[in-house]
């Protein structure tokens, strides 16, 4: 299976809720997602699809990446994620993604994606990331 290097996959609107103190938080964001050829990745959620995300990684060092594989990912004044990064591999036609985070202890977390074509990757619930160039085929996007 070929993948895509040159740009980015851009997922469709997703949902998460989160309770804290017995109230529902939900958030609605769609996941920017860069691939490595050396095996790295990097995710931003933002809540539209019009993030100049080439800009975004453009400000992102070396340095952001290897404490985001050392599990210390930049975070805002919200203390949620300004994006994650980590280390990927490709078996058949499945991408599995590792994810490390320290809080108060560290955390790998692991997700996979199903490559159907090098420029459509499916998540298991069914989430679709497109790769962008033809995602602004598809809908006349001029992000």
């Amino acid at each position: 299976m070929e993948l895509r290097h040159n740009e980015y996959y851009l997922s469709g609107l997703q949902r998460s809720e989160d309770w804290h103190a017995g109230v529902c938080m939900v958030t609605e964001y769609h996941r920017y997602l860069k691939l490595y050829e050396s095996g790295l990745w990097l995710a931003k959620d933002h809540p539209t699809p019009d993030l100049d995300f080439p800009a975004y990684l453009s400000t992102v060092t070396e340095q952001a990446f290897q404490a985001g594989l050392e599990g210390r990912h930049p975070l805002d004044a919200e203390y949620d994620f300004l994006h994650q990064t980590g280390r990927y591999t490709l078996s058949g036609d499945r991408l599995e993604f590792v994810f490390r985070g320290f809080l108060v202890v560290m955390h790998e977390l692991r997700w996979e994606l199903r490559v159907e074509s090098a420029d459509r990757l499916v998540a298991g619930d069914g989430t679709v990331y497109l790769y962008a160039p033809l995602r602004r085929a598809l809908t006349g996007d001029l992000a």
